[in-house]
């Protein structure tokens, strides 16, 4: 190995010495309370499934039907790739839900879900 990357095979032994190297692991399963977690079934306590429906059987039939329609997706976010109806349609019935314009476009699905939580929290509703 030449001697100026040396350094990184240095850097990722000390962090493996000290136990600080991330170990990425297999998930070989879908969300839920259990999971399939480097060939093991195990307790789901890390998951972003906040609301439950990462497996939910209705999503899933939607999401399918939506891939047999528009593919796996626009190949790039919207400001580049341009927006799939869905999204507008998804943005109208939120609009009409919150009582609100509809939402401003989001670049990733982080920004999404702040911008939804922020639309949902500005307005009581029941």
């Amino acid at each position: 190995m030449s001697n100026k990357l040396q350094w990184i095979s240095d850097e990722l032994n000390a962090l493996q010495d000290q136990g600080l190297r991330i170990n990425i692991r297999t998930i070989g399963s879908a969300c839920g309370p259990t999971m399939i977690v480097d060939g093991k079934r195990v307790l789901n306590f890390c998951s972003n499934n906040y609301l439950g429906l990462a497996n939910d059987a209705r999503l899933r039939e939607a999401a399918k039907r939506a891939i047999d329609e528009f593919g796996a997706g626009p190949a790039a976010v919207r400001t580049i790739a341009g927006t799939l109806t869905l999204h507008r349609e998804l943005e109208a019935v939120r609009a009409i839900r919150f009582l609100r314009e509809p939402s401003r476009d989001s670049a990733d699905g982080w920004q999404g879900r702040c911008d939804f939580h922020r639309s949902a929290q500005s307005r009581e509703y029941h």
